[in-house]
């Protein structure tokens, strides 16, 4: 995060699965189209305020509309249109905290936070002064992407075992 290293552990069985429900439905809503799912490890490249190119970050999930971005077929340079990220034991708040303001900082359009343990979901949208918190959302719900409004994600589906 800001050319620092963090060492990360390995994710737990259940954030694996809720990271392969939600990528899988989210491919199969994008079949056909511009955009495209990514999961960790992707590396996306991000500038900070100065320019520079000096932050990667490995987001869970994420979803690219210009293929620009994806020009080196390695990584992607610049801001993924959505991204999603699974909370464990092994990422901590603080450290959340400090990606949804490299994300916001960059101008990631919707920022996705799932607390599998809490069946939980916060979301963030990008507005002119910032992101603005929408009111937390839980399993029994379901949910859709800004952008992607058809997309319907039945929270109780992703967060089941």
């Amino acid at each position: 995060l800001k050319g620092k290293l963090f060492k990360m552990s390995a994710p737990s069985i259940n954030h694996q699965r809720v990271s392969r429900k939600l990528s899988t439905k989210i491919d199969n809503y994008l079949e056909g189209k511009r955009c495209e799912v990514f999961s960790a490890p992707f590396d996306v490249v991000l500038k900070n305020p100065n320019g520079e190119d000096n932050t990667v970050l490995q987001p869970d999930l994420c979803v690219v509309c210009d293929p620009e971005k994806l020009a080196d077929g390695k990584r992607c340079y610049g801001a993924p249109d959505w991204v999603l990220e699974i909370v464990s034991p092994s990422n901590v708040e603080k450290e959340l905290s400090k990606k949804m303001h490299i994300y916001e900082e960059a101008g990631v359009a919707e920022y996705w936070v799932l607390r599998p343990e809490e069946k939980e979901l916060d979301i963030f949208v990008l507005q002119d002064n910032g992101y603005i918190g929408l009111k937390p959302r839980f399993a029994g719900e379901v949910v859709s992407p800004q952008k992607f409004p058809d997309l319907q994600i039945n929270l109780s589906e992703i967060f089941s075992s």
